[in-house]
């Protein structure tokens, strides 16, 4: 068991390959720092390997612990971001982060409500998304991606009945 049997996890120190590390500043908190290591890089791969063209739009369909760092970080990157989620006051959060996104859309709002967000937010011929990233496993998120991107999707976690993976099947992209 990780970090009482064996060194890690839970540990107060461990060996560890040194290209597998990173020396935080003395000045960052190990709370500030833990969700980037964790569900920072799960969504940051998502957002990378749905291959982006520089200054294009991505979508975050469910802003909840994946979803929010997701927003954040596809701004920080030079994309134009929409944030898709089910609740409004989770959006409402989302909205006033620093690096918010530019499009708020509610997961019950129609496609063509949505499309209109996004048309309005991104300045290009084609209508939709450059990209999205599924960031929440709740089956009804799984339709809007189709709606407003038409092309490849990117989905950070896939849990079925406890198996993970990842495949690539036509213009479907799952990442685990």
């Amino acid at each position: 068991m990780k970090g009482i049997t064996v060194d890690g996890a839970w540990a107060e120190y461990m060996v560890a390959d040194a290209r597998f590390v990173v020396k935080l500043p003395d000045d960052m908190e190990f709370k500030v720092v833990a969700p980037l290591m964790s569900a920072g890089i799960s969504i940051y791969g998502g957002i990378r390997r749905a291959n982006i063209p520089e200054g294009g739009s991505i979508g975050i369909i469910g802003i909840g612990g994946l979803g929010h760092i997701g927003t954040q970080l596809a701004k920080c990157m030079g994309y134009t971001v929409a944030a898709v989620d089910v609740k409004q006051q989770t959006l409402e959060a989302v909205a006033s982060y620093k690096h918010s996104p530019d499009a708020l859309i509610l997961a019950t709002d129609t496609v063509a409500e949505s499309l209109l967000k996004i048309d309005q937010m991104t300045s290009s011929k084609y209508r939709g998304l450059d990209a999205t990233v599924l960031a929440t496993d709740h089956p009804s998120a799984f339709e809007s991606p189709i709606c407003l991107r038409s092309g490849c999707w990117t989905h950070t976690e896939t849990w079925y009945n406890g198996f993970t993976g990842s495949a690539r099947k036509g213009n479907h992209y799952v990442i685990p």
